[in-house]
């Protein structure tokens, strides 16, 4: 800081400049992130009056602030920085270079946050090409980005291809890593999801207790990472049955995040997300909705009234109400988070389809089944012209043929409609709404 100081006393911008990167970088590293924005800033201030005609100083600024956003739940500040920062370096050395997919990655894992999940799986496979090109494909950085890109596909709902390329990340860290490195529980945490969405209990619990240990063992036992550990125990815990020590895993967790990160970060409000899950598998709704609000009150406290990341806690609160009969206030859920993402991307994204089908399901409900035909229909093509995958279109599709046979065009198209939602609900291991669809189609034929 004392450099800092004295090259703004000596009037020498470029290591002032030099100076507040260098604080900044180092008060990123020990994640005080407030500071290192702080920091940040004055370089920000700086930068303009050095003489670097090729952008890369600033570039470099875009790309560093991405981790201090990141690490204060600032997603959507955090992807503005980080596509400047990628059209910079594109236009500096080229939109294939390396320090360009290394953008590209950083970026990615920002969208996976924001849900934009066909964005992030773009962004992966081109750095994953460009990497692959520069180092081979026997590195870190391309265990990384294949893990990540497995993250992706689980999230589309394919998940068999998901398992494939988790653990070909795996295998490859393990290879290329030392066998007690940290990064590996990344590997080992997105290999034991997958294993949790198929049903096999004991290979992901491995996984996870795997992961956990590493990282007691290198990072201590109130890291932060160890709050995912217990999250992660937390979910194997409800599969077999123990709820209450799935809410002791959670409440431990958010113990050890609230006193690291903000109140407002994200990732204290999905640890509280996951223990109103909890309290619905315990069959106490009500208890499920107060701590969906809190995790909403948080957010918005924050992040504001109309940033992109309402928009699922807002889809997942409508849910709720729906599912205790009050279809008014599920509504007017559904609507804000559909407002939010209209204002935010724009009426063609497919981001929009999780608030629409909800408000197609509120329509379902009440026998609207005009304006359910309306918000399904506009839900399916979006779903259909962005391929999203199976598990959002799949409630779209089903929607949708309800919706038909509702206003009694009971047709092919409908039964057709549903039939696929079935076999998308399959490919997503969805086993509860495979079986909801099925009892329909029964239903209906008779």
């Amino acid at each position: 800081m004392t450099a800092y100081f004295d090259a703004q006393d000596s009037g020498s911008v470029e290591v002032a400049f030099r100076a507040a990167r260098s604080l900044m970088l180092s008060l990123t590293a020990l994640e005080r992130y407030e500071e290192a924005k702080l920091w940040a800033r004055h370089a920000e201030v700086l930068s303009p009056e050095l003489a670097d005609p090729s952008g890369l100083d600033e570039a470099e600024g875009h790309y560093l602030r991405i981790r201090i956003e990141e690490g204060l739940g600032d997603y959507q500040s955090a992807a503005r920085h980080g596509e400047m920062a990628a059209a910079m370096r594109a236009k500096a050395v080229g939109s294939e270079h390396p320090i360009t997919a290394a953008v590209y990655r950083r970026l990615s894992g920002i969208y996976l946050h924001q849900e934009r999940v066909l964005d992030a799986l773009g962004l992966l496979e081109r750095a994953l090409a460009i990497w692959e090109d520069a180092v081979g494909h026997e590195h870190p950085y391309i265990g990384d980005i294949v893990m990540l890109r497995g993250n992706a596909l689980f999230e589309m709902g394919r998940v068999d291809e998901a398992l494939e390329v988790q653990r070909e990340g795996l295998a490859l860290q393990e290879r290329v890593l030392a066998a007690d490195h940290p990064g590996i529980a990344l590997n080992l945490d997105a290999l034991g999801r997958v294993y949790r969405a198929l049903g096999r209990v004991d290979e992901a619990e491995r996984a996870h207790l795997r992961a956990m240990a590493l990282r007691r063992e290198r990072l201590g036992p109130r890291h932060r990472m160890i709050a995912q550990s217990l999250l992660n125990m937390a979910v194997i815990d409800r599969m077999r049955g123990r709820h209450e020590t799935a809410i002791e895993r959670c409440t431990e967790a958010i113990e050890i995040l609230e006193a690291s990160l903000a109140p407002g970060h994200p990732e204290i409000a999905a640890a509280i997300e996951q223990t109103a899950d909890l309290y619905l598998a315990m069959g106490q709704p009500d208890e499920a909705l107060l701590r969906r609000r809190e995790a909403l009150a948080r957010r918005e406290s924050a992040r504001g009234l109309d940033d992109r990341s309402l928009m699922t806690p807002l889809v997942r609160i409508g849910d709720a109400l729906r599912m205790q009969g009050e279809h008014g206030a599920a509504r007017k859920s559904y609507e804000r988070a559909l407002a939010i993402g209209e204002r935010v991307a724009g009426g063609a994204d497919y981001t929009l389809v999780p608030s629409l089908v909800g408000l197609a399901e509120v329509g379902l409900a009440e026998a609207d089944f005009d304006s359910a035909r309306r918000d399904a229909s506009r839900a399916v093509a979006l779903a259909e012209n962005h391929g999203i995958g199976p598990r959002l279109t799949a409630g779209a599709h089903f929607a949708l043929a309800r919706a038909l046979v509702g206003r009694g065009e009971w047709t092919a198209d409908a039964i057709s409609m549903a039939e696929t939602a079935r076999d998308e609900y399959a490919a997503a291991y969805d086993a509860v709404r495979r079986t909801e669809v099925e009892t329909w189609l029964a239903a209906s034929r008779r």
